[in-house]
């Protein structure tokens, strides 16, 4: 695993915990940014539409 996937999922597993304790805004950042560092990251798509769906939008 190279250094941008390391902190793909860093940023992925930051995104699972805002998403639990309710704060969507901020796990939609982090879906964001790993999204970015590993652009075929499904899961990352997958969960930053689920946290869209529950902030509402």
């Amino acid at each position: 695993m190279n250094e941008k996937q390391k902190q793909a999922k860093e940023y992925f597993q930051r995104g699972y915990a805002y998403y639990y304790k309710g704060d969507y805004d901020k796990a939609i950042e982090s879906y964001h940014k790993a999204i970015e560092l590993k652009p075929d990251y499904a899961e990352a798509y997958y969960n930053q539409g689920n946290a869209y769906k529950n902030k509402g939008e």
